[in-house]
C-alpha cells in the first residue's frame, strides 16, 4: 500500500462509468456515495472513517456503478486490486470473519486496557476482510479518542459517589467506551425533576449529550435501605422504535456488590444502548458487542440470583435489548428467537400495573411485530397488538406521551397489515385512528421524520377507507397527507421513504382518478409510480419494483380506457406503499445498493 491521498471538499474519488482498479479505505473525513439518475444525482450513502468502498466493482463489472465525492477535506488509502479481491467475502464468510476477531478480543481474557492489548488487535488488523481492517482501526487508535463517549450523570443516593466511580472504572475497562462524570447534572436538573418527570430529563440530557458531545447518559438511583443500584440509559440521537432499542423508562438493576458478570452484563447493555450516529458507527457496535459476548446461558446465572419478579423483568429486558440488537447488525434469527423468549418471561410479572410490565410488554410488540412482518403471520401480529395495548395502559398519553404516540403509530401498522394479510377491512377504521391519535403528539417540528412516517402511514389507509367508502374527500385527504409527508421525505436524503410516499401518492391519485373520470389524475398517478419505481431500481428493491410496474401497468389500462365502464373495475395492488415498521430504512440496510448488485 502506498501513503494515504488527500482530497478536498467535492472532489470525486472515482466517477460512474470509469473503469475500477482500485478499491480505498476512508481515513478521515466524510464520502458521499452517489447514483445518476434521469436528471440529477441522489445520494444512497454517506461513509464514515473506516469504511471501505468501490470494492464490488473491481470484482464484478471494472466499471464504476456509482460515484464517490469528497464532503469536505478527507483522506482516504488505495487498496491494490489483490486487496480487494480479499474483501470480497460472501456473507458466511463475513460472519467467520467477526468470529474470528471476536475470538482473538477473548482470547487475552480480560478487558482490552493495557498495551498488550496493541498487539492483539494489530494481529486482527492483518486478518484478510472487512472486520479484520475494523479490527486494525480499533488498534491504531487504542492510545487516541476512543470510539464511544458515555456520561455518568446523576446516581440519586450515591451520596459519597461510589457507584459513579465504580462505573466509570468498569466502562473504561472495556474496548472502546471512555467514560466520563458529568458532575454538574445533578445541580442543574436536581433529584426530584429527574424522576418524576423523566420526559423532560429526556430533553434535558440530550441537551447535555450534545454539549459534551457524548453518546450516551446514564442515570439512576441507590436504593436507601439495600443499596442497590438503578441505572437507565439515554441515547444522544433518537433511535427509530426499532426492536431492541432501549426505552428511557428501561432499568439495569444492581446488587449493591456486583460480580463481575454484572460488570459484563453493564457493558453489552451500555454499548446497545448505543443509538449509531452512521453505518461505521453501527460496525463498532456490533464488534464490541460481539467482543464482550460469550453465551446467552452466562445470563441465566444472573437470572437466578435475582430477587423479585419485578427485578428480573427488568434484568431480562435488558438481555433481550442485546440479543435483539445482535440480531439487527447480523440478520441472524437465533439471536431474535432468544430475544423472544426473555422479553416473554420479562411479562410475567405480578403486577401488571408496574412499569417493567409496561416495559416488557412494549419490547416485546416490538419483537414479534417485526418477526410477523418477516414471516407474514397475522397471529404474531395480532400478539403484538395485544402487547401493544397492555403497554399503553399504563405508558398513558399524559405520563409518557412519546411513547404512547408510539405505540398508536405501532398499533395502527399492526391494524393494517393483518387486513392486509387476511385480505380484509375491518380493521381500516381504527388504524386510521390510531395513526391520527399519534399525530397529536408527534408533530413536524417535534421530529419531522416520524412525523412524515405516520402522515404516509395515514395516507395509506386513508386511501382504502375512502374507497370502501365510496369517499372522494377522504381520498383527497390521503392525497393531502402524501404531499406532507414529502415536504420531509426527499428523492436524495431519503430515497426509499420517498419512494414509498410516492408510491402511496400514485396509488391515491389512481383511486382518484378512476373514480371522477379524470385523465389528469391518471396520468399524475402514473407520474408517482415512475418516480417510485426509479429508486426502487436503483435500490435492488424487487419485490417492490415488481409491485409498482404491475401497478403501473394497471394506471396505463385505465388511462387508455378512460371512456369504458370497464376500467373501473381496475385496481392497483396493496402493501407496497407502507414500509414494514422498524425493519427499513434509508441506509437500505434490508435491501441490495447500487454497489453490490446481489439479489434479494
Amino acid at each position: 500500500m502506498g501513503a494515504p491521498i488527500k482530497f478536498d471538499d467535492g472532489v470525486c474519488i472515482f466517477r460512474e462509468g470509469e473503469r475500477a482498479e482500485a478499491t480505498f479505505l476512508l481515513l478521515s473525513g466524510q464520502i458521499e456515495i452517489l447514483k445518476k439518475t434521469s436528471d440529477d444525482f441522489i445520494q444512497l450513502e454517506l461513509l464514515s472513517p473506516g469504511e471501505v468502498f468501490g470494492q464490488i466493482d473491481v470484482v464484478d463489472s471494472y466499471k464504476r456503478s456509482v460515484t464517490a465525492r469528497a464532503l469536505g477535506e478527507v483522506l482516504v488509502q488505495v487498496l491494490g486490486p489483490q486487496t480487494s479481491q480479499e474483501l470480497r467475502v460472501d456473507e458466511e464468510d463475513a460472519k467467520k470473519q467477526v468470529n474470528s476477531l471476536t475470538d482473538s478480543l477473548k482470547s487475552y481474557g480480560r478487558p482490552l486496557v493495557t498495551a498488550d492489548s496493541r498487539k492483539i488487535l494489530d494481529e486482527a488488523r492483518d486478518k484478510k476482510g472487512v472486520w479484520g481492517l475494523i479490527g486494525g482501526l480499533i488498534a491504531r487508535r487504542r492510545n487516541k479518542n476512543r470510539v464511544f463517549q458515555i456520561g455518568i450523570g446523576t446516581l440519586i443516593g450515591d451520596n459519597l459517589g461510589a457507584n459513579s466511580e465504580r462505573l466509570f472504572k468498569v466502562l473504561n475497562m472495556a474496548l472502546e467506551l471512555n467514560a466520563t462524570i458529568f458532575s454538574n447534572v445533578e445541580q442543574n436538573y436536581g433529584h426530584q425533576n429527574l424522576f418524576e418527570n423523566i420526559q423532560n430529563f429526556s430533553l434535558n440530557g440530550r441537551g447535555v449529550l450534545i454539549k459534551k458531545d457524548a453518546d450516551l447518559l446514564l442515570f439512576g438511583r441507590v436504593e436507601e435501605i439495600s443499596n442497590n443500584l438503578n441505572i437507565h440509559f439515554l441515547s444522544r440521537k433518537m433511535g427509530e422504535d426499532r426492536a431492541g432499542e432501549f426505552l428511557v423508562s428501561d432499568r439495569l438493576p444492581l446488587p449493591a456488590n456486583y460480580s463481575e458478570l454484572y460488570e459484563k452484563l453493564i457493558v453489552l447493555s451500555v454499548i446497545s444502548a448505543i443509538v449509531p450516529r452512521s453505518e461505521a458507527s453501527r460496525l463498532m457496535v456490533h464488534a464490541n458487542l460481539m467482543s464482550n459476548m460469550d453465551t446467552v446461558e452466562e445470563f441465566d446465572e444472573i437470572i437466578a440470583g435475582v430477587i423479585g419478579d419485578l427485578d428480573k423483568s427488568a434484568v431480562q429486558v435488558c438481555i433481550g435489548n442485546i440479543l435483539s440488537t445482535l440480531g439487527s447488525n447480523t440478520g441472524d434469527e437465533k439471536w431474535y428467537n432468544e430475544a423472544e423468549k426473555r422479553y416473554k418471561s420479562a411479562t410475567n410479572v405480578n403486577d401488571t400495573d408496574s412499569m417493567e410490565f409496561a416495559n416488557a410488554s412494549y419490547h416485546y410488540g416490538r419483537l414479534v411485530h417485526m418477526l410477523g412482518e418477516r414471516k407474514r403471520s397475522v397471529s404474531l401480529i395480532k400478539s403484538a397488538l395485544k402487547n401493544y395495548t397492555d403497554a399503553s395502559r399504563i405508558l398513558t398519553k399524559n405520563k409518557f406521551p412519546w411513547e404512547w404516540s408510539l405505540l398508536q403509530n405501532r398499533m395502527g401498522t399492526a391494524y393494517y397489515r393483518i387486513d392486509v394479510l387476511e385480505g380484509s377491512i375491518e380493521n381500516i377504521k381504527p388504524s386510521v385512528f390510531c395513526f391520527q391519535a399519534a399525530l397529536k403528539i408527534i408533530s413536524k417540528k417535534v421530529d419531522p421524520i416520524k412525523w412524515s412516517e405516520i402522515k404516509n402511514n395515514l395516507a395509506q389507509t386513508l386511501q382504502i377507507w375512502g374507497d370502501m367508502a365510496g369517499s372522494n374527500e377522504t381520498v383527497e385527504l390521503a392525497i393531502k397527507c402524501c404531499n406532507e409527508a414529502l415536504e420531509v421525505r426527499t428523492r436524495n436524503e431519503t430515497p426509499l421513504s420517498w419512494a414509498a410516499t410516492q408510491n402511496n401518492l400514485g396509488s391515491a391519485q389512481f383511486l382518484l382518478g378512476r373514480k371522477l373520470r379524470d385523465k389528469n389524475l391518471i396520468e399524475d398517478s402514473l407520474k408517482s409510480l415512475n418516480k417510485a419505481l426509479e429508486i426502487y431500481e436503483i435500490y435492488g428493491a424487487k419485490r417492490l419494483a415488481q409491485i409498482t410496474t404491475r401497478n403501473l401497468n394497471k394506471s396505463r389500462r385505465q388511462l387508455s380506457g378512460i371512456d369504458s365502464e370497464e376500467t373501473n373495475t381496475i385496481s392497483l395492488e396493496r402493501g407496497a406503499e407502507m414500509l414494514n415498521i422498524g425493519d427499513v430504512d434509508d441506509s437500505a440496510r434490508h435491501l441490495t445498493r447500487p454497489m453490490d448488485q446481489k439479489s434479494l
